[in-house]
């Protein structure tokens, strides 16, 4: 029997089987969580068909600020995905937790606090056997945060469990390739020469940054932007723009670079923060998540003499924008068909 991975976050649910299958879809929790259900059926027949599948989930929705609590997110998006399952007829779904522990509906209603932003334990469990007997870093850069986790001798070395805990030891970084609002980021930025108070608007985001200074590529499709406007890169200078109360038009795009460019360096400090909250010196990365390229470049440039291992060349696939939903799929087969 194949087994299907989720990972439910808040603002995408990706799905991968342990065959190589990944999908990835845009879900904003905080509007559409009324359609959950309707949604995971739809991915599950979309990877598997007809086939007899058994489904295994982490999740980091429960955050969204459309539930009273975390608990209360846990037991919606449990009960959304039993449903879904029941429906089409397949096993009653397992939900991994923090403790690595695979517990059924009711089970990971109980343990909520385990079930909780579960997929970094279980993405850096399975990726730190790419680091054996070695020591270093699990390096998962999302669309929203970051997960940095210790490796020490092959095995992980969190110190933190819930996400609150990891912010305090700098094992999770509230800081993404792509959502993260640049009002965020940056106090001021350098323009014609002054140091420039930023309009403290969702005007732009991480993502705008990167396709204007060519650290992604255009999406002309893609309009889940601040403004609702393409994903070009003129649409997005013109967004970088607005950070300072100016239009591209009257700028022009070499100064939006500037501004841009400006904006990723203040990420790769938050980022690096991380490290030096951790007081290690890192060796060895194991990098992955949808913004694998943008980390693996501050890796090169601030760690030159690092080992850093890009988790996608390893599995094959399209395995980095779906990591934690593969490795979800990858331990509970282990587990239950061993």
């Amino acid at each position: 029997m194949n087994w299907l991975g989720l990972d439910i976050g808040g603002a995408n649910i990706k799905a991968a089987t342990c065959d190589g299958q990944v999908i990835s879809i845009p879900f904003r929790f905080w509007i559409e969580h009324e359609r959950l259900q309707e949604s995971l059926s739809d991915i599950i027949s979309q990877l598997a068909g007809s086939q007899s599948v058994r489904i295994a989930a982490t999740m980091t929705a429960e955050l969204t600020d459309c539930f009273e609590s975390r608990r209360d997110g846990v037991t919606f998006i449990v009960h959304a995905l039993e449903n879904a399952c029941h429906k089409r007829q397949l096993q009653p779904p397992l939900f991994a937790g923090t403790d690595l522990q695979f517990r059924d509906a009711d089970a990971a209603r109980i343990h909520w606090l385990e079930t909780a932003a579960s997929n970094w334990a279980i993405m850096a469990t399975f990726a730190s056997r790419f680091l054996p007997n070695q020591t270093g870093f699990v390096v998962d850069m999302g669309s929203t945060t970051s997960d940095i986790i210790p490796v020490h001798d092959g095995s992980v070395a969190a110190k933190g469990k819930t996400d609150s805990q990891r912010l305090r030891n700098g094992e999770l970084v509230y800081v993404g390739s792509d959502r993260t609002p640049v009002c965020s980021v940056v106090d001021s930025l350098t323009f014609e020469g002054n140091h420039v108070p930023i309009a403290r608007e969702f005007f732009a985001t991480i993502s705008d940054a990167m396709l204007v200074c060519g650290r992604t590529t255009e999406d002309p499709s893609d309009t889940d932007t601040a403004d609702k406007r393409p994903r070009t890169v003129l649409a997005a200078a013109q967004r970088i723009a607005r950070m300072v109360c100016e239009d591209v038009s009257t700028i022009g795009l070499d100064s939006a670079k500037a501004l841009a460019s400006q904006i990723l360096d203040r990420v790769e400090e938050i980022f690096l923060d991380g490290f030096r909250t951790q007081q290690s010196d890192p060796g060895n990365f194991i990098c992955t998540g949808s913004g694998v390229a943008f980390v693996s470049h501050i890796l090169e440039k601030h760690y030159p003499t690092a080992n850093i291992t890009i988790l996608g060349n390893e599995v094959g696939g399209e395995m980095d924008s779906g990591a934690p939903a593969f490795a979800t799929a990858v331990l509970a087969r282990e587990k239950f068909q061993a």
